[in-house]
């Protein structure tokens, strides 16, 4: 069998650009790939948001729907506690929905001519590359801001729909514990008044 020698490349010195010149053009390669990562990141971060309003839009016309028809059923004998029960259930749900649409600022990455004199003001090297990565790293900061206001603001939506889930559980429970209760009561003075 035949030894494989593995695959080496001989390079001399005499081909190879200068030095400064390849370390530069990679600083600014990797300063644009850079770049371009954040301003993705930015793009995810903004379709996120519009997803979760979207989503708490929707929710807040259903929640607010149900809570005006619960509303209306509790001015009626009959389950009046599932009634109340699917009112405050349905009505903190639309609450939240209304926290997550109207709750944090979203800070954009596109600034004044006078902010990107700022951010570029004391680099240190004036060089193409050092002034692409240090926005770069001026956006990075800005999404993380927007990372953080859609952690809060997805905590609202989450009570949302948690709400929403078990608001008609709870109304039901409490109706059967109520009902359990007066058929107990009612038990109780039936066998009081006819031993």
């Amino acid at each position: 069998m035949k030894k494989v020698e593995p695959f080496t490349v001989d390079v001399s010195l005499d081909f190879q650009p200068d030095i400064a010149e390849r370390e530069d053009g990679f600083h600014l390669w990797l300063a644009k790939e850079k770049r371009a990562l954040v301003d993705a990141a930015y793009a995810e971060n903004q379709a996120a948001a519009d997803r979760m309003k979207g989503r708490a839009s929707s929710l807040l016309g259903w929640s607010v729907t149900l809570t005006t028809g619960a509303l209306a059923a509790t001015q009626y004998d009959g389950h009046r506690a599932m009634a109340w029960a699917f009112v405050a259930g349905f009505g903190g749900c639309a609450f939240c929905c209304i926290r997550t649409l109207y709750s944090t600022p979203w800070h954009t990455k596109n600034v004044a001519p006078d902010v990107v004199d700022d951010v570029l003001r004391d680099i240190a090297g004036r060089t193409e590359a050092a002034g692409t990565e240090r926005m770069a790293h001026a956006i990075d900061a800005v999404n993380f801001l927007n990372r953080e206001s859609l952690t809060y603001d997805r905590r609202w939506l989450k009570a949302s729909w948690v709400l929403a889930a078990i608001t008609p559980i709870v109304a039901i429970a409490i109706t059967a514990a109520g009902s359990s209760a007066a058929l107990k009561a009612y038990q109780l003075l039936s066998s009081a008044i006819h031993p």
